[in-house]
């Protein structure tokens, strides 16, 4: 497993991200602090008894594999008790973890800078969760499995990241008159985009939450070769939304200017 300080030592990784590290749902809720912003999508379809079995297998699975280290309690970097999102109840661990994964999940669990992006097409459902501290940015990658990868790149990789999930390969400009819809969280997208982008549309749905932001931004953006269209409103506001035509180009500029809050420190 190579760590972040072997990816970046030539300087050559600015513009990429290096895979770290690999861990199913159970393995992932078994290591961290607090389940955090990600979904868990197998682990949350199942019921408690096979969410404590999945649970137990995955913490017997990284002790073999030496990433958990059970210590003496005075040892410890910290304590987690299996009581509760399907952990073991009554059962508490003490265990310490390798570096690179103990600071993995430190940046995970205390992010304050943080993008959800839920990526919806025709065949599948897939999330980009992307921490950004400290001068390096975290990405997690949750399929439909239930996998989550993570890897490591620096600030000037953020917004290339965000964009190549965000939007269909073959985006084009958007044209005509804004859309509107009632719920900006609606999974259905509206009629008159499905009409006119068919089964190429690639939604996504961005959180974009920084220092500074008292209610997180939730960005629409629905693309595809007819088009690109995109909405912005404040997460959980009740307003009606406006999904609006726009060029590609206005799109890479707003998501630039959204997360620059990130990246000035």
């Amino acid at each position: 497993m190579e760590t972040p300080e072997d990816a970046f030592a030539d300087g050559t990784m600015k513009e990429q991200s290096v895979l770290i590290a690999r861990f199913t749902d159970e393995e992932l809720i078994v290591l961290s602090r607090e389940p955090g912003v990600a979904v868990f999508p197998v682990l949350h379809s199942m019921s408690e008894d096979h969410q404590k079995v999945a649970t137990q297998t995955a913490y017997r699975s990284l002790t073999a594999r030496g990433i958990i280290q059970v210590v003496d309690g005075s040892e410890a970097e910290w304590s987690i008790s299996f009581d509760n999102g399907g952990k073991i109840p009554d059962e508490t661990v003490t265990f310490s973890l390798p570096e690179i994964i103990s600071n993995l999940i430190d940046v995970r669990d205390g992010a304050s800078n943080v993008v959800a992006i839920a990526r919806t097409t025709a065949e599948s459902e897939q999330y980009k969760y992307i921490y950004v501290a400290d001068g390096a940015v975290l990405e997690e990658e949750v399929n439909s499995t239930g996998l989550h990868s993570f890897s490591v790149a620096e600030y000037p990789y953020l917004h290339k990241a965000i964009l190549s999930w965000a939007l269909h390969p073959d985006a084009s400009d958007g044209s005509g008159a804004p859309i509107f819809c009632g719920d900006p969280e609606e999974i259905i997208p509206p009629v008159e985009l499905l009409e006119i982008l068919g089964e190429s549309l690639v939604r996504s749905d961005l959180i974009i939450r920084t220092d500074n932001s008292e209610n997180p931004l939730l960005v629409g953006l629905f693309s595809g070769p007819a088009g690109t269209w995109m909405s912005q409103v404040e997460l959980g506001s009740q307003q009606q939304v406006s999904i609006d035509p726009v060029a590609v180009e206005l799109v890479s500029q707003i998501i630039s200017e959204l997360i620059s809050p990130m990246i000035s420190h």
